[in-house]
C-alpha cells in the first residue's frame, strides 16, 4: 500500500493565500496539480508532549494509523458545528478540493481527515487540458494518502459516485464524481508524468445508489448481445484444444470460479451453468469456451503490418486493415492476405463507409504518421504536415463506428512531449465519448527491441471494461538481457531475402568508411531514411533491408514489396512491441469476461401473447 505523503505537502495553487475563509472564485478554485510543494499552514505542527514526543514521531504514528485499515466496528468522529464528520461524509476546503471521508485519526492536539481527494475538473484546464470543462463535476485524485486538519474545513457537501456514463456533457449543479486521476510511478528512469491515467469509476469505486454494472455500461454502449466473451472470432477446431466435456453438477453462476485455460469447461452464457445435464441440448451459440475463441483487431494505418504482426504471434485474429500507400499494402497483403478479412488501400474517411458490422472488434489499433511530431522531423511540408496531423484525430472516428471494447494509439514520443495542446484534445475526445484513458512513454528496448526507440501507447478501455494496467517491461535490469546488435543480425543467411549484403560494401568502398562501433550494444532509433548514424557496426556499409527489418523485430520470413523497403520498415510498429502490448491487452479482457461469467444472469424480458376469444394462444 502506498504510504502517506508528508504531512507539510500540499497540492495548491502556490500564488494565493488560502489562510483566509472567503467565497469561491474560480481562481480561488484553480488546483494545480504540477505542484507538490512544502506549506505551513495546511497541516499544523503538533505541540511537543510532556513526554518529549518530537513532530516527527508524531507524524509517523498518524501515518501509521492512516496507512491501516480500521479494524474498529465504531471508527472515530469529529464534530463540525453540529454536524458529525465520519466515514462516509463529504466536505469542500478551504483550498477549494474536496473529500470523502474514509478515517478520521486523533493525534495530540489536532484531528486529521483522510480519505478521496477530489478537485474541480473545470478549474484545472490550465494544467490539465485532457479534462471535460463542467461545471458540478469533480475529479479523484487518486494518489498517496494525504492528511488535512479538520481547522481546513469549509463546509459540508454532498457528493454523488458513479460510474455511469454522460450522454452529454454540460454544467450541472449536483457535485458528481465520475473520473479518477492517477499519475504513475516509473519502476526506472522516467520523470513524472510521463505516466498518467484518468479513468471512470469502478462499480465497486461508485456509490450503490448511482453505480451500474459492467454488462449495463457495455450494452448500453456497444449493443446488447453484440459483445462475445473471450473474442468474437471462433477458431477452427484444428487450432482449438479440446473444450473438457465432462458432466457437472448444476450450481449458480455467482459461485463459477475463475477459468483454467488449460482445462475448460464449457459456460453456459444465458443460464451461467456449466454443462447442466437438463439441458444437454443447447445450442452452440449458447455455450462459450475460451480456448476456441480469439479477439479480434482492427488496424488503422497499418503499413506493412508490424502492428498486425505483433498481434498474430499474441493471438488475435485480424478482421480488418487499411492504409494509403500502395507498396505497403501489397507487402501487408503478402503476409496476411489469407488471414485478414478485410485489406483496404484507400484513406481512413472512405473506409470509414464501410458497414459498422463489419467494423466491429474486440480491439482497434491506430498508428498516424508520426513525422509532423517525430524529434527527428526537420523537413517542413506544410500540406502533407496538416493532412498527417489530421491523421491524428480518426482514432475517434474508429471509436464511433467499431466500438471496440480497447483501443490502442502507437505514436512518437513528440507527440506528448512537443504537443501537448493536441495531445490533450485527443484525450479528452475519449474522456468525453465514455472511455478511461492511460497513456505513457515506453523505451523499446524494455520490450525487446534492439533499438533506442521512445514511443507513446496510448490504451483506452470503452463502458464496462477494465483499464489495463500500463505495459510491463520484459527486458533489463532483473528481467531478461536488452537484445543487442549482435544478438540480432549475426544469425541472418547470406543468402537470406532483401540481403544484398555484397552491393553494399562495394557502395560504401566509394564513398569511404565510416567509424566502427560496438555491436553488443542497442541500434540507433530506425527512420524512414534508416536513420541518423545507423549503419552496421563494422563501419563498411549500411545495415541491409533484412538487418533494418530484424533491428524492427519483423521474423526472417517476412516478405516484402520490391519499392521503398527501408520506408516501410522504418515506419513500422516494432512487431515485438506489439506482440507485448497486445498479450497484455487479452490478458486483461480475459480477466473481465471471466468477471462477468460471475454477475447473475439477467431476468428474461416478458414474452407477450396475444390470445383469442378462448384463451387460446394466436
Amino acid at each position: 500500500m502506498d504510504q502517506p505523503v508528508d504531512l507539510t505537502r500540499e497540492i495548491v495553487d502556490l500564488t494565493r493565500d488560502t489562510g483566509e475563509d472567503r467565497d469561491s472564485t474560480p481562481a480561488d478554485k484553480f488546483i494545480d496539480l504540477t505542484l507538490v510543494a512544502n506549506r505551513d499552514d495546511w497541516v499544523h505542527e503538533p505541540p511537543r508532549t510532556p513526554a518529549g514526543k518530537s513532530y516527527v514521531a508524531v507524524r509517523e504514528r498518524l501515518e501509521a494509523q492512516v496507512s491501516q485499515p480500521s479494524k474498529d466496528s465504531h471508527p472515530c468522529t469529529c464534530m463540525f458545528g453540529r454536524s458529525s464528520m465520519k466515514p462516509g461524509v463529504c466536505v469542500e476546503l478551504i483550498c477549494g478540493m474536496f473529500l470523502r471521508i474514509e478515517k478520521v485519526v486523533h493525534g495530540g492536539y489536532e484531528t486529521f481527515l483522510s480519505g478521496r481527494w477530489l478537485f474541480r475538473s473545470k478549474y484545472a484546464e490550465q494544467v490539465l487540458g485532457f479534462l471535460p470543462r463542467v461545471e458540478g463535476e469533480l475529479v479523484w485524485l487518486k494518489q498517496k494518502d494525504i492528511l488535512a486538519t479538520v481547522a481546513k474545513v469549509k463546509r459540508i457537501v454532498e457528493i454523488k459516485f458513479t460510474n455511469n456514463r454522460l450522454d452529454k456533457w454540460e454544467d450541472h449543479s449536483d457535485l458528481v464524481c465520475r473520473l479518477a486521476l492517477r499519475v504513475h510511478e516509473h519502476q526506472s528512469s522516467a520523470s513524472v508524468g510521463e505516466r498518467a491515467s484518468v479513468e471512470y469509476l469502478t462499480a465497486a469505486e461508485a456509490d450503490p445508489m448511482y453505480s451500474r454494472t459492467s454488462r449495463e455500461l457495455r450494452d448500453k454502449w456497444r449493443g446488447k448481445g453484440e459483445t462475445i466473451l473471450f473474442g468474437a472470432h471462433e477458431l477452427p477446431p484444428k487450432l482449438a484444444k479440446p473444450a473438457k466435456r465432462a458432466r457437472a453438477p448444476t450450481r449458480p453462476a455467482s459461485d463459477i470460479s475463475v477459468i483454467d485455460l488449460d482445462e475448460v469447461t464449457v459456460i453456459d452464457l444465458e443460464t451461467g451453468t456449466a454443462d447442466p445435464e437438463e439441458d444437454s441440448t443447447s445450442p452452440v451459440f449458447n455455450l462459450v469456451d475460451p480456448r476456441n475463441r480469439a479477439y479480434t483487431l482492427g488496424d488503422a494505418f497499418c503499413g506493412a503490418g508490424g502492428v498486425s504482426c505483433g498481434a498474430r504471434m499474441a493471438g488475435l485474429k485480424i478482421r480488418w486493415a487499411v492504409d494509403v500507400n500502395p507498396n505497403a499494402i501489397k507487402t501487408y497483403h503478402m503476409n496476411f492476405g489469407g488471414d485478414t478479412t478485410i485489406i483496404e488501400q484507400s484513406s481512413f474517411d472512405q473506409f470509414m463507409s464501410n458497414n459498422e458490422k463489419e467494423l466491429r472488434v474486440d480491439i482497434a489499433h491506430a498508428s498516424p504518421p508520426c513525422q509532423p511530431f517525430s524529434p527527428a522531423h526537420t523537413i517542413n511540408n506544410q500540406e502533407r504536415d496538416e493532412k498527417n496531423s489530421a491523421c491524428v484525430f480518426v482514432s475517434l472516428d474508429i471509436v464511433k463506428k467499431a466500438k471496440p471494447r480497447i483501443l490502442t494509439i502507437e505514436e512518437t514520443a513528440g507527440l506528448l512531449e512537443r504537443h501537448s495542446r493536441m495531445f490533450n484534445r485527443i484525450i479528452q475526445d475519449f474522456i468525453e465519448i465514455g472511455y478511461s484513458v492511460l497513456w505513457g512513454i515506453v523505451e523499446c528496448m524494455n520490450h525487446g527491441v534492439p533499438q533506442t526507440r521512445k514511443r507513446l501507447i496510448v490504451i483506452a478501455a470503452g463502458p464496462g471494461e477494465k483499464l489495463p494496467s500500463f505495459l510491463p517491461e520484459t527486458h533489463g535490469p532483473g528481467l531478461r538481457p536488452y537484445k543487442t546488435i549482435a544478438d540480432t543480425i549475426d544469425s541472418i543467411p547470406g543468402n537470406a531475402p532483401d540481403h544484398d549484403w555484397w552491393t553494399l560494401l562495394e557502395q560504401q568502398y566509394d564513398r569511404g568508411y565510416k567509424e566502427p562501433y560496438d555491436k553488443h550494444g542497442p541500434a540507433k532509433t530506425l527512420t524512414c531514411s534508416g536513420g541518423e548514424r545507423n549503419y552496421h557496426p563494422s563501419g563498411k556499409r549500411r545495415f541491409s533491408e533484412r538487418e533494418a527489418a530484424c533491428l524492427q523485430t519483423f521474423p526472417l520470413d517476412f516478405r516484402f514489396s520490391s519499392h521503398c523497403i527501408r520506408q516501410q520498415i522504418g515506419n513500422a510498429v516494432p512487431p515485438l512491441l506489439s506482440k507485448s502490448l497486445f498479450e497484455h491487452i487479452a490478458h486483461s479482457l480475459r480477466e473481465t469476461d471471466e468477471e462477468e461469467l460471475k454477475l447473475p444472469p439477467e431476468p428474461a424480458e416478458p414474452v407477450l401473447m396475444e390470445l383469442d376469444e378462448w384463451g387460446c394462444i394466436m
